[in-house]
This record gives C-alpha cells, sequence and structure tokens, in this order.
C-alpha cells in the first residue's frame, strides 16, 4: 500500500502513501504510472491518485462506474490527460452445472475528471465449468481457458488479444478499428498426457494430495 522511490544508486528517497481510506491512501494498490512532469499516477481500483515528484498528492479522482458494472479500475493514461479504464461485467446468468458464459472486461477511455468518455472494446470472458461440491455448487474457469482476454496499450490507443484466433486488434482510443495483425499457426490438439499435466497442476495449486 505504499510506493517507494530511489535513486539511481538504490539509495531511498521517499515514500508516497500509505494503508488506509484517506486521500493518498491505498487498499488494493496494483499500478504506477507516470505522467509528463516527473508526476506518478497510482492505481488503486475505482481511485486514481496523482503525486507530484517531491511526493506531495496533487489531486485524487474517482473513476465513474456504469450500471451493471460489478467492479472498475484504472489501466493507464491513454494520451491528452486521459486513462484507459477495465470494467468486469458479471454474467448474465447465474453459475450452474456444466459450461456456462462468464462475464466480459470492457474497456473504455476515461476523461482526467474520472467520467466516462466512450467504450473501446467489449471482451467476452471465458467460459466457466459449473460442478457441485458436497450440495454446494462451484465453479471455475473451464480448462484451457484465457482470462482476462489479453491487451495492452502504447499509450493512444489498445492492442486486444484472443484465445481462440490467431490475431491482434489495434484500435485508437476512440474505439475505431484501425487495423487487425494476423498470422499462419496450427492449434495445437488436447491430448491426454496435456489433459494428465493439467489435472494434476489444479490438484496441486488446489493443495489436494496425490495419491
Amino acid at each position: 500500500a505504499q510506493v517507494r522511490v530511489y535513486g539511481r544508486d538504490g539509495e531511498h528517497m521517499l515514500d508516497m502513501g500509505g494503508e488506509g481510506d484517506g486521500p493518498g491512501e491505498f487498499r488494493r494498490l496494483h499500478d504506477v504510472w507516470p505522467l509528463p512532469g516527473d508526476s506518478l499516477m497510482a492505481l488503486d481500483g475505482p481511485r486514481v491518485s496523482v503525486f507530484g515528484a517531491d511526493g506531495r498528492l496533487g489531486r485524487v479522482l474517482t473513476l465513474e462506474v456504469a450500471d451493471g458494472i460489478r467492479q472498475v479500475f484504472g489501466e493507464r493514461p491513454l494520451g491528452e490527460g486521459s486513462l484507459l479504464v477495465a470494467a468486469l461485467e458479471p454474467a448474465t446468468q447465474g453459475p450452474r452445472n456444466g459450461l456456462f458464459a462468464g462475464g466480459a472486461r470492457r474497456l473504455a477511455r476515461h476523461g482526467a475528471n474520472g467520467r466516462h468518455a466512450n467504450d473501446i472494446a467489449r471482451l467476452p470472458g471465458s467460459m466457466n465449468w459449473g460442478f457441485s461440491v458436497e450440495g454446494r455448487s462451484a465453479y471455475a474457469l473451464a480448462p484451457f481457458s484465457v482470462y482476462p482476454p489479453p491487451y495492452t496499450s502504447d499509450g493512444v490507443g489498445v492492442f486486444l488479444g484472443s484465445d481462440v484466433r490467431f490475431e491482434v486488434e489495434q484500435r485508437d482510443a476512440s474505439g475505431a478499428l484501425l487495423r487487425i495483425i494476423r498470422w499462419q499457426a496450427d492449434a495445437r490438439p488436447v491430448g491426454d498426457a496435456m489433459r494428465a499435466r493439467y489435472e494434476t497442476n489444479a490438484l496441486e495449486q488446489a493443495g489436494v494430495e496425490l495419491r
């Protein structure tokens, strides 16, 4: 819950923020980005804190959360004082046994005041697998799923990947499609050895002793 600044020689120079709910404090600090003028942008869910080079808090803004969104968090600067913001859209149907569609991740541009400016893209979530454990419903990502869908930004627009197609879309900050980058590749078949390796890894991560 703190941003620590070090000099080129590794000497500690100053700290920014700390744990809490006050201005310039954090609960879930998840990213830091440089801004023009040697300032820093610290991202804590929907709250964005901007610090000066001297470590002093300049301003705090709260990202607008649209109806039907479960969670929103800042990603990175997007040019002209705007921000790339990701929002989690819950599934339209509740968990059930077997395969069911998950939610989605929506990418949008927000202004310097935190208000929503425009949507850029909607990335569908991976399929989920529902099951029952001792009479209780549970679910997990379907095996070999990719979530969240891969995406990144160059500070001007976004690049959107896919978990099923060999292509990357490039969009500008308004959401307009600029180009599609495609390449030739063969999908790898899922064989018995791969399934066994997946099962072993899943059980180990769950802390289940293998016999």
